[in-house]
Protein backbone atom coordinates (compact mmCIF):
# COMPACT_ATOMS: atom_id res chain seq x y z
CA UNK A 1 0.00 0.00 0.00
CA UNK A 2 2.80 2.42 0.86
CA UNK A 3 4.50 1.77 -2.49
CA UNK A 4 1.30 2.35 -4.46
CA UNK A 5 0.58 5.56 -2.54
CA UNK A 6 4.12 6.80 -3.18
CA UNK A 7 3.82 6.22 -6.94
CA UNK A 8 0.36 7.80 -7.13
CA UNK A 9 1.51 10.80 -5.12
CA UNK A 10 4.20 11.52 -7.77
CA UNK A 11 1.79 11.04 -10.71
CA UNK A 12 0.33 13.95 -12.63
CA UNK A 13 -2.97 12.09 -13.16
CA UNK A 14 -4.57 8.74 -12.35
CA UNK A 15 -6.93 7.08 -14.84
CA UNK A 16 -8.88 4.39 -13.00
CA UNK A 17 -12.09 2.52 -12.48
CA UNK A 18 -13.77 2.13 -9.10
CA UNK A 19 -10.64 1.07 -7.19
CA UNK A 20 -8.82 1.83 -3.96
CA UNK A 21 -6.19 3.62 -6.04
CA UNK A 22 -8.60 6.51 -6.70
CA UNK A 23 -8.90 7.08 -2.95
CA UNK A 24 -5.11 7.06 -2.62
CA UNK A 25 -4.99 9.69 -5.38
CA UNK A 26 -7.63 11.82 -3.65
CA UNK A 27 -5.62 11.66 -0.42
CA UNK A 28 -2.43 12.57 -2.31
CA UNK A 29 -4.22 15.41 -4.16
CA UNK A 30 -3.43 13.74 -7.50
CA UNK A 31 -6.14 14.51 -10.10
CA UNK A 32 -8.32 11.50 -11.02
CA UNK A 33 -10.21 10.55 -14.17
CA UNK A 34 -12.57 7.84 -12.96
CA UNK A 35 -14.41 5.56 -15.38
CA UNK A 36 -17.60 4.74 -13.45
CA UNK A 37 -19.42 1.88 -15.22
CA UNK A 38 -21.49 -1.14 -14.25
CA UNK A 39 -22.15 -1.24 -10.54
CA UNK A 40 -19.80 1.64 -9.69
CA UNK A 41 -21.85 4.36 -7.99
CA UNK A 42 -19.90 7.62 -8.15
CA UNK A 43 -22.46 9.31 -5.89
CA UNK A 44 -21.50 7.00 -3.03
CA UNK A 45 -17.86 6.16 -3.72
CA UNK A 46 -16.53 8.80 -6.12
CA UNK A 47 -13.10 10.29 -5.49
CA UNK A 48 -13.86 13.99 -5.51
CA UNK A 49 -10.96 16.37 -5.59
CA UNK A 50 -9.65 19.45 -7.37
CA UNK A 51 -9.08 18.70 -11.04
CA UNK A 52 -10.79 15.29 -10.90
CA UNK A 53 -13.41 14.06 -13.37
CA UNK A 54 -15.87 11.19 -13.10
CA UNK A 55 -17.26 9.67 -16.31
CA UNK A 56 -20.55 7.80 -15.75
CA UNK A 57 -22.72 5.90 -18.20
CA UNK A 58 -25.92 7.69 -19.23
CA UNK A 59 -27.84 4.43 -19.36
CA UNK A 60 -31.04 4.62 -17.29
CA UNK A 61 -30.10 1.44 -15.42
CA UNK A 62 -26.72 2.75 -14.22
CA UNK A 63 -25.44 2.10 -11.68
CA UNK A 64 -26.67 -1.48 -11.58
CA UNK A 65 -26.71 -3.85 -8.63
CA UNK A 66 -23.57 -5.95 -9.04
CA UNK A 67 -25.12 -8.81 -7.06
CA UNK A 68 -27.62 -9.46 -9.89
CA UNK A 69 -27.11 -10.36 -13.54
CA UNK A 70 -27.77 -7.61 -16.08
CA UNK A 71 -31.50 -7.26 -16.74
CA UNK A 72 -30.98 -6.16 -20.36
CA UNK A 73 -30.31 -8.30 -23.42
CA UNK A 74 -26.68 -7.09 -23.29
CA UNK A 75 -24.63 -4.75 -21.13
CA UNK A 76 -24.91 -1.25 -22.53
CA UNK A 77 -22.78 0.37 -19.84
Amino acid sequence: IEGAFSIIKRAKLLLTGDTAAKHFAAAAQTPVVEISIGSADYRRTGAYGHGSIILQSREACAPCPHSSPCSRERQFC
